[in-house]
């Protein structure tokens, strides 16, 4: 399967659209799904010890090419009862980036560019580094 994507406002990479296809056939998922949500984890993060911050990404197939429909990062928050909360949001679909504790902004923006280049580049290191154990794609 050779998935094409779509341009977006972030200007995802060749290669993070390769990182994310690569999971996606290495998962028992029908390939012939219109959409995948990806879990990436570490097992071992946790609020005492941090870790690698859990990532969710949606992706839609339309007319023929895949768009990526929002990459979020989470982590823990609230002291002695923490929860999983959304600490990064890159809402391609509607056009928004949240930062946990800070307004909304528009993707276009150069300060939100710059930061999802640097994030993106992480991501595909930890990737690499083998960071993530617990891979689950669903469609």
């Amino acid at each position: 399967m050779m998935m094409s994507f779509s341009s977006n406002a972030l200007a995802t990479s060749k290669t993070f659209h390769q990182a994310l296809e690569a999971l996606i056939l290495q998962s028992k998922v029908p390939q012939d799904r219109n959409h995948h949500t990806l879990n990436v984890k570490d097992r071992s993060y946790t609020p005492q010890d941090g870790g690698y911050h859990p990532v969710e990404i949606r992706i839609e197939r339309i007319n023929q090419k895949w768009t990526i429909c929002y990459i979020t990062e989470f982590a823990y928050i609230g002291g002695d009862y923490p929860e999983l909360a959304i600490e990064l949001d890159f809402n391609i679909e509607h056009n928004y980036f949240e930062q946990m504790f800070s307004t909304p902004t528009c993707l276009d923006t150069p300060s939100v560019r710059s930061f999802y280049t640097l994030w993106e580049s992480n991501f595909l290191s930890y990737l690499e580094q083998g960071a993530f154990d617990d891979i689950r794609v669903s469609a």
